[in-house]
C-alpha cells in the first residue's frame, strides 16, 4: 500500500481495498489488519524492469502526508465496516491507539 509498485494512486488503492472489504469481508479485513502500521514493516522501491518500458514513473516514493492519509482514510473504512464479527473486533482492540480518535468521537 505504502511502496509505489503499482500502477494505482492511494486513492484507486483504498477504493479498491474497500470493495473487497465490503465484497469479501474476511480477505478485506486481513489485508487492512496487515497493512495497518504497528507491524514493524519496513518497505524498499522495486528496481525497474530493463526488459520493458513503462509510463509509471519508478521513482515516485509517498510523502508522510499522503501515508497519514491513507491510514485515516482506511481506519475510516474498517470503522464503517465494523460489525458483530469477532475477529474484526479483534483487529480492533489490537491497534486500539490507532482507533483511539473515532471512539473519542463517540464519547
Amino acid at each position: 500500500m505504502w511502496c509505489p509498485q503499482g500502477c494505482l494512486n492511494s486513492k484507486d488503492k483504498i477504493a479498491l481495498l474497500k470493495k473487497i472489504i465490503v465484497e469479501y469481508p474476511k480477505t478485506g479485513w486481513t489485508i487492512a489488519n496487515s497493512i495497518l502500521p504497528g507491524n514493524k514493516q519496513i518497505c524498499m522501491n522495486i528496481a525497474k524492469p530493463k526488459w520493458h518500458s513503462f509510463e509509471t514513473d519508478f521513482a515516485t516514493s509517498v510523502t508522510i502526508i499522503e501515508y497519514n492519509n491513507t491510514i485515516d482514510k482506511l481506519l475510516n473504512i474498517m470503522i464503517d465496516n465494523l460489525d458483530n464479527n469477532i475477529e474484526h473486533w479483534e483487529i480492533i482492540i489490537s491497534k486500539i491507539e490507532l482507533f483511539k480518535k473515532y471512539f473519542e468521537k463517540i464519547k
